[in-house]
This record gives structure tokens, C-alpha cells and sequence, in this order.
């Protein structure tokens, strides 16, 4: 004879019975309350619809009304439970169930899921929901992992910012998107003004401040949907989708302003660093592809660092590079 299961993995947890039959057996709740669950049971489709809403419950056991997927009880409850949601389910059909018909939902369900007769030992249910819940918690730890990794082969060590691989591929996809729909799309690059100095007067882990303190700034003054990477040792670039040259010109002007007045400070050495920006508009025609709209904006930026540094240049239709006014940004010339 089995003994009875405790499956509580690593504290408490919330247990969701849906008993929309009104036949869920007493020693269900008495059972899962003495292995130190907590237990909450509906009756209704409505009831279950809020519990499952308040996401308290960790994992759940139905009594359904029925065991097709299109109907409004089903309808309603895989909104909430896996695998549209983390919550994993037991289902308990009624004895005289169709075997193909619980196989059919849990198929067309796809997520953590598993059940068991009504005639099974209430132990029998905790070793399911244990399992389910162990299976749960190595999925997402899988999926953390992932999403670490992802974000590792994404993002650059210093600055958390998006790496130049990953830049590429931006550029590439918002260049041909701006080309579809013909719309407005901003590039800036940017170079720390005299960084070489600071690695060479201070030391290397302050020269690692000096690009986390920039990074904050670029963060500070652009949008959610702009893209900002660094794509070399004191480059940075950020794309702004939707943007005219006029419009990036003023956020490029934020930068500027905002990274003169911050200071990068540690327990040996302070600073403050300058930035020079080159922009370029690509309206979705007139620039063959990708790797041409950057080039306009590094012949910007080149521009502005031979202009004296702490300016911002832009690539004019006409295909020359004009410096902007640090006193009056928004005059474009023509």
C-alpha cells in the first residue's frame, strides 16, 4: 500500500479546486489542508474565473462540466491555466468519461497537465500535482537559463546595452521596415570625447564606470521603442524608429547637454566626459541599403569630432555633413 504524499516542493502552496460538479469529495480539502496546503474551492465557472485571476493559486484541480474544448466552461478556464498561464491542472472527469474524450482536452490543451479517475485515493491526486509541480518549476528554470543566455548573446558586459551583433541585425530590420512603409527612420552614433586619456590617467575598471555612467545617460533620454547599443571600446549608437532628422537632432542635443553635466565618481577618481554625435535620416528611399545609411552617419560624426569635439553633426540630403549650432539645435540649414 502507498503511503500518502506530501507534495509541497518548497513552502506553501495554494490549491485551486474547481468543483463545478458539486461532487468533489471532503477528505479532498481535509487531505490537502493536513499536508500543509493552502485550499480554495469553487462552484461555479464565474467563482473559478476570479480565483484563478487573483494569481494566488499555484496549481489546480477541476471537476468540469464537460470535456469539450469549445465550450464556455473550457473557454474560459485556458485563458487562466496552462498552458496560456503557468498553472498547472489536474482534471478528475466523472466515472463514466470517455477515455478519448480527457485525452482529446489534455492534447488540444498542450501544457502541464495530467488526471486521474474519480475512484483514485486522494494520494494519488498529490503525487500528480507534485509531479506537475516539479515539472513546472524545472521548465521555468529551463526558460530563466534561456532568457539569461539570450540576453547574454544579445547584450553588451559593460553597459547592459545592446551589442553590436545585435545592433547590426536592428539596423537591418528597422532599415527595411522604414523602406516599406516609407517612414521616417534616425540614426546617431556617437564617440566618447577623449576616452583614451581616461583609461590612460586613471585606471581600466574607471574607464568601465565612465561607459556605465554614459550608458544611464543614453537610457535617460531617449524612448522605450529607440534602440541604444554599444557597438565599439567608446562607440555607442542609438536608432530611433519613427523619427525625423529634426527630432533626433533634439534628442541628440539631450545627450550632448545631459553627458557634459554628469559626473562619473569612484573612491580614486572623478570626471566628466564630452560626446560628439552623427546623425542621418534614412524617409524609406534614397539610401541603397543598410550598411550606406551608417556609413552617412559615421561621415557625420567624423565631422563633428573635426569640428572640436562636444558637437553634433548631421548627413544633409545633399550629401555633405553640416554641424549644428550647440546654442540654437534646432536650425537645420536646407
Amino acid at each position: 500500500m502507498n503511503s500518502p504524499a506530501a507534495p509541497i516542493p518548497s513552502g506553501q502552496m495554494t490549491l485551486a479546486i474547481l468543483d463545478h460538479r458539486h461532487n468533489c469529495p471532503v477528505e479532498y480539502r481535509e487531505w490537502f489542508l493536513e499536508h500543509g496546503w493552502n485550499v480554495h474551492i469553487t462552484h461555479d465557472i464565474e467563482a473559478s474565473r476570479l480565483l484563478l485571476e487573483s494569481n494566488e493559486v499555484d496549481v489546480a484541480i477541476i471537476l468540469p462540466l464537460t470535456l469539450q474544448p469549445e465550450t464556455l466552461e473550457w473557454q474560459v478556464l485556458s485563458e487562466l491555466l496552462s498552458p496560456n498561464k503557468k498553472t498547472p491542472w489536474l482534471a478528475i472527469p466523472w466515472e463514466s468519461a470517455s477515455d478519448r474524450l480527457v485525452d482529446r482536452l489534455l492534447r488540444t490543451r498542450e501544457g502541464l497537465t495530467d488526471w486521474i479517475r474519480p475512484t483514485s485515493p486522494v494520494s494519488e491526486a498529490g503525487n500528480r500535482l507534485e509531479n506537475l509541480i516539479r515539472v513546472s518549476g524545472l521548465l521555468n528554470a529551463s526558460r530563466t537559463r534561456a532568457e539569461t543566455l539570450e540576453s547574454q548573446l544579445i547584450r553588451d558586459d559593460k553597459t547592459t546595452l545592446f551589442n553590436n551583433r545585435h545592433f547590426r541585425e536592428r539596423l537591418t530590420e528597422e532599415f527595411n521596415r522604414s523602406a516599406r512603409h516609407k517612414s521616417s527612420l534616425c540614426l546617431a552614433l556617437i564617440d566618447l570625447d577623449d576616452f583614451k586619456g581616461v583609461n590612460d590617467t586613471t585606471s581600466y575598471e574607471f574607464g568601465d564606470l565612465v561607459l556605465r555612467t554614459f550608458s544611464e545617460v543614453l537610457r535617460k533620454c531617449i524612448r522605450t521603442i529607440d534602440i541604444p547599443a554599444r557597438i565599439g571600446g567608446d562607440e555607442f549608437a542609438v536608432l530611433l524608429p519613427a523619427t525625423t532628422l529634426e527630432e533626433g537632432v533634439n534628442v541628440a542635443s539631450r545627450i550632448r547637454a545631459l553627458a557634459e553635466r554628469t559626473e562619473s565618481t569612484d573612491a580614486s577618481f572623478s570626471a566628466r566626459i564630452s560626446v560628439s554625435l552623427g546623425l542621418s535620416e534614412f524617409s524609406g528611399e534614397g539610401i541603397e541599403d543598410p550598411s550606406a545609411f551608417f556609413l552617412q552617419a559615421n561621415q557625420a560624426l567624423k565631422s563633428a569630432k573635426q569640428g572640436g569635439k562636444n558637437r553634433i553633426s548631421f548627413f544633409d540630403s545633399r550629401g555633405k555633413s553640416q554641424s549644428i549650432d550647440q546654442e540654437r539645435p534646432n536650425e537645420i540649414e536646407d
